[in-house]
């Protein structure tokens, strides 16, 4: 009986470690796909971010509503010039508002020909 229990706490441990995601190949369960803390903050950011920029832009006109159709342009101040389905917007964001690696993950970059 007392091996019986044993095992029952050692399977109820190791399910526990399951759940959580840190169990390793020794033990011959599948690791989880569990994010960590840092790439939850880091998506809340770019979240945040492009959210800030299309605010912005519906601030403006409350037809810029699909962030496919944006594209950011930098200025030569550093700071974002908002184009809306190929065509200038007339609206410049901050370069404080926006990184540079938050506009590469949207796609929203836009390469001007100079």
């Amino acid at each position: 009986m007392e091996l019986r229990k044993l095992v029952q706490v050692s399977t109820e441990i190791l399910l526990k470690i399951e759940k959580l995601g840190r169990v390793g190949q020794k033990y011959g369960a599948e690791k989880k796909d569990v994010k960590t803390d840092a790439e939850s903050k880091k998506k809340r950011e770019i979240i945040g971010q492009a959210k800030s920029v299309m605010e912005a832009l519906a601030g403006t006109n409350s037809k810029y509503n699909n962030p496919n159709k944006v594209k950011l342009d930098v200025t030569p101040k550093g700071n974002w010039r908002v184009f809306y389905n190929g065509k200038d917007t007339g609206v410049t964001i901050g370069q404080s508002v926006i990184s540079d690696s938050v506009v590469e993950k949207m796609g929203w970059e836009r390469h001007s020909a100079k």
